[in-house]
């Protein structure tokens, strides 16, 4: 038969049941090679196949010659409708694989055999089939992107309708190529990759050279869009494609099926290793060595079995790792341009008026509340709830959080974690540089304002360190263990502070829990406040840890930025609690101060009490009148006047500004604590120097006399529930709690 071929004669009915005796003959003899002239034989057989599976090869190039002579013609008319372009690429093949599919699959079966001999045959067929469609695309695919103006279109709107177009084509070509081939997809890729770079040639530079950050971060949607199916379908094509491919081949020999058997094995090695990939949406690796583990054929890979489904992350990636580390870059600049180094204004820095203003004015979009409708990484935060909050956030918090959310879905989470970390700390110090300008304004009110501005922003700031926390443990916990690690290794450190009396388990703590201020695991505002300030107002210093038991290794990474957030925020807590308390307290504890170095003097021996009075600073005294050497001849009645004068003017003042800057009502409270607290403690140490304790045996009051001249003053000193009554009626929260200061 094979000594007069003709053209058709691959297609007789006996042709394929001589191959078929053929490939036995040669398995025969592999088995039997001490047969008498065994090898002869057996090398006539292989030159027999060899020229059978010549005769298909030569077959199927010269009809894709014939094919594309007359598609060329036929495009190359005018006025070819779409319909009629598509009919010819696509129909007027698929009717030429109905005949020649069944010979090239025998090409394939045969190559996966003796890919010695015949795999060469196999590439070719594969190279004359690619090389065919690609000269009858191009032309076409350069007319469509020509259309989309690469150079003057919107960038996002270009990859949108360019990549849109390119992945249906490139599913067109891998359903039709399937048609005919079922091995060669190294080589199908690289056919792909090449008709998609005619679009990312004019793609790369713009997104090379794009500066707004929005538009970076909508052409990795687009792109992470096209992507989808990939990602969502990924899981359930690596267990499923083993058995579709053995249906598929259910009807072959033998020979295929093991073949069949053997290849599917690796064929879910694409999915397993786009599992491991770093980026959020991951790129599959390099088709070309998609199947490079596999023993049998490693150096014939156009023989391996072709997947079931086009993975666009393949052909995407490039073009999306463009558009990531460009974003990436951008995203650095910003922080340092708009964060590091940003400059404010003097509008920037007028508070309070900036939250007098902003209750009245009217809300106006900003790229940060766009991001926000499609962003969810910061939706958990209480600070974040409000727009009206939001508007009044200082710049470099308002970018921070605003490039941080944008990254968030973009890069690889270790990059990730690095910018934000940067950001932070970059925020952090920007904060603390605009609290310190505004306290050094000349306004009497400007400590205050300075520290509150501070405590305002650093809890959002916290809040927002919180929430990457959650998500970064998420990620690194899942199906690792690590996340429940990291959930005891805080139980036992919350389990420490406890025993200490400090943390969320102090004396402290529970008494606020008492009014209705509970810690939540979220590292909400008022928990946050409470752990800031629990039990003492005072700031510990870091060698305290150690003295008391508490081990504190290296701290890095995310965890070192909350240990800054926390001191910075305690500082400002202090601060604010103190530009609250001082101006009513201090006339006060320089009165007691003075009182007990006089009464040590008249009597060296006595012992002064053990919870004495703190001595002020002369200089920060707010009445010159008061100071230490004139304080032992204060008329009493006079200072206690001033005392309840300063308590309804300064004290109701500050509450009326931790009220403006802190708009929940519990974060409130536990400022407010803390200062009644200092304000309690040094009228009942005063009370005591005096000589009637607050709250003593007077009960509900009692007079004190002291000679001052030729005449005599006298008072009353509050008790202990009147100085509560008051207090309440001060800062207007009738449910203020004085634990501590219960004696009646």
């Amino acid at each position: 038969m094979l000594n007069h071929p003709g053209e058709s004669l691959i297609f007789q009915a006996d042709f394929l049941y001589m191959v078929e005796r053929v490939d036995i003959c040669i398995e025969f003899l592999k088995a039997h090679r001490h047969y008498k002239e065994a090898e002869v034989y057996l090398l006539r057989f292989q030159q027999c196949m060899t020229r059978a599976m010549t005769l298909i090869k030569m077959n199927f190039v010269g009809s894709l010659r014939a094919l594309s002579s007359e598609i060329s013609k036929r495009l190359s008319e005018k006025d070819v409708s779409p319909t009629a372009q598509h009919h010819l690429l696509y129909t007027r093949f698929r009717s030429v694989s109905t005949k020649v599919a069944p010979l090239l699959t025998e090409l394939e079966r045969r190559a996966q055999s003796y890919p010695d001999e015949l795999s060469a045959l196999l590439a070719e067929c594969h190279t004359a089939f690619l090389s065919t469609r690609k000269a009858l695309l191009v032309p076409r695919v350069m007319e469509e992107i020509r259309g989309l103006d690469p150079g003057r279109s919107e960038l996002v709107e270009l990859t949108r309708e360019g990549c849109g177009y390119l992945k249906a084509l490139c599913r067109d070509e891998w359903d039709l190529y399937r048609e005919f081939f079922g091995t060669g997809e190294a080589g199908l890729y690289q056919y792909l990759e090449s008709l998609c770079d005619l679009l990312y040639d004019d793609l790369r530079p713009r997104i090379l050279h794009e500066p707004r950050l929005t538009v970076l971060c909508e052409v990795c949607t687009v792109l992470q869009a096209l992507m989808v199916l990939d990602t969502s379908t990924v899981s359930s094509s690596a267990s499923s494609v083993s058995a579709t491919d053995s249906e598929a081949d259910s009807d072959s020999s033998s020979d295929a099926a093991s073949s069949s058997s053997s290849n599917d094995s690796t064929t879910p090695s694409i999915p397993r290793r786009r599992r491991s990939a770093d980026l959020t949406i991951p790129a599959p690796p390099s088709p070309t060595l998609s199947h490079s583990h596999s023993q049998s054929h490693s150096q014939k890979p156009n023989t391996a079995r072709l997947s079931r489904r086009l993975h666009t992350a393949h052909l995407l990636k490039m073009v999306l790792q463009d558009a990531q580390t460009r974003l990436f870059f951008k995203a650095q600049a910003v922080i340092q341009s708009e964060v590091r180094y940003y400059v404010p204004g003097e509008e920037d820095l007028r508070w309070p008026g900036v939250l007098v203003s902003s209750a009245n004015a009217a809300s106006s979009g900003t790229e940060l509340r766009e991001k926000e409708s499609t962003n969810q990484l910061f939706q958990s935060i209480s600070s974040l709830a409000v727009q009206a909050t939001r508007d009044t956030w200082y710049p470099t918090l308002k970018k921070t959080i605003w490039v941080v959310s944008q990254l968030r879905d973009f890069v690889q989470p270790a990059i990730f974690e690095d910018i934000s970390q940067e950001a932070l700390t970059y925020c952090r110090l920007s904060l603390i540089s605009a609290s310190e300008a505004i306290a050094s304004r000349p306004a009497s009110e400007a400590k205050l304002d300075g520290a509150l501005f501070l405590v305002r922003h650093l809890l959002v700031l916290k809040e927002v360190w919180t929430s990457l926390e959650e998500v970064m443990v998420k990620e690194q916990g899942s199906g690792s263990g690590s996340a429940a690690e990291k959930e005891k290794e805080r139980e036992r450190e919350r389990e420490k502070q406890k025993a200490l009396g400090t943390g969320l388990g102090s004396a402290r703590a529970l008494e606020f829990g008492g009014i209705g201020i509970t810690a939540s695991a979220s590292g909400g505002v008022t928990e946050t406040l409470t752990n800031m300030l629990n039990k003492t107002t005072s700031l510990l210093p870091e060698g305290l840890f150690a003295s008391l038991g508490v081990t504190r290794g290296p701290e890095s990474d995310m965890r070192g930025i909350k240990l800054d957030i926390d001191h910075s925020l305690r500082k400002a807590c202090e601060d604010a609690i103190a530009a609250c308390a001082n101006p009513i307290c201090e006339p006060l504890d320089a009165w007691t101060a003075a009182n007990s170095n006089a009464t040590q003097k008249s009597n060296p021996i006595s012992v002064p009490p053990s919870a004495g009075p703190t001595t002020s600073n002369p200089n920060l005294n707010p009445n010159p009148a008061l100071s230490p050497q004139t304080q032992t001849q204060t008329d009493l009645p006079t200072l206690h006047l001033r005392f309840l004068e300063a308590l309804q003017r300064d004290l109701r003042s500050g509450v009326a500004r931790i009220r403006l800057y802190l708009s929940e009502e519990r974060t409130v409270r536990v400022l407010l604590e803390h200062v009644v607290e200092r304000v309690m403690g040094a009228y009942e140490r005063w009370g005591e120097a005096v000589g009637v304790g607050v709250g003593g045996a007077a009960g509900t009051g009692a007079s004190a006399r002291r000679g001052k001249g030729e005449g005599e003053g006298e008072m009353e000193v509050l008790s202990s529930a009147r100085l509560r009554e008051i207090l309440r009626d001060v800062c207007g929260d009738s449910g203020l709690s004085f634990a501590g200061y219960g004696r009646v």
